[in-house]
């Protein structure tokens, strides 16, 4: 049960590190990008979604892994 109760509150920590992500992306990168590359801006809200949905996928990823660490599996 203990271990049950860790992965749901390892789950809520990696969305809750997710949304803060998502929050600065919309809130700080986004503008800075399309200030930045303002000759994309008709397609830039594309873009930039897809930079930021990319770039949270692969922080997750990244905490994902750091937190499993390395271990044997015995078969």
């Amino acid at each position: 049960m203990a271990s049950r109760l860790k992965t749901f509150v390892l789950i809520f920590l990696v969305g809750f590190i997710g949304g803060i992500l998502a929050l600065v992306t919309s809130t700080v990168i986004i503008p800075w990008l399309v200030d930045a590359l303002p000759s994309l801006s008709d397609i830039s809200p594309y873009l930039v979604a897809g930079f930021a949905g990319g770039l949270i996928t692969v922080v997750i990823v990244f905490i994902w892994a750091a937190l499993s660490g390395k271990r044997d599996n015995q078969y």
